[in-house]
């Protein structure tokens, strides 16, 4: 009985007894073995669950940049192209410089513009930017003379 009583000595939540699991009262039937516990491994199974999920949004995000771009340069490259290709019989020089106003317009760099037998072959480049990694990306196009 006396043992009973040294359990009971034992009260409210300043507890400092080796079997107390939170009770308000400890008893000593009540003094169960505990096992290592898991708490804490939700959370970090979630913060990497997120940093997965972050990372493949940014990824998703640049290649998403990347393909605007590629799509602006086509454009660009195209409309270039065909505004040369339309100014062919003025000149080379004339001609170009309509696919040089072309590319200024559409935010593109034009690289080369050239006349070859009537054909007109373009190629611009843009750049790609996102979260501060750029890409330069280029296109070409080749257009013909209009009416043919």
């Amino acid at each position: 009985m006396q043992a009973r009583t040294r359990y009971w000595n034992y009260q409210r939540l300043n507890c400092r007894h080796p079997n107390y699991r939170g009770s308000k009262y400890l008893r000593p039937e009540m003094a169960v073995e505990r096992r290592p516990s898991d708490s804490g491994m939700a959370t970090i199974w979630a913060v990497g669950v997120i940093v997965v999920l972050l990372l493949l949004a940014t990824g998703l995000l640049w290649f998403g940049a990347a393909v605007m771009a590629r799509h602006k340069a086509t454009a660009a490259a195209d409309l270039a192209a065909l505004a040369t290709a339309s100014r062919a019989e003025e000149g080379e020089g004339l001609a170009c410089d309509q696919a040089l106003w072309i590319s200024r317009q559409m935010s593109v760099h034009l690289v080369s513009c050239r006349l070859v037998q009537q054909d007109a072959l373009v190629e611009v480049v843009t750049e790609a930017d996102f979260l501060g990694m750029s890409m330069a990306i280029n296109a070409k196009a080749r257009a013909g003379p209009a009416g043919t």
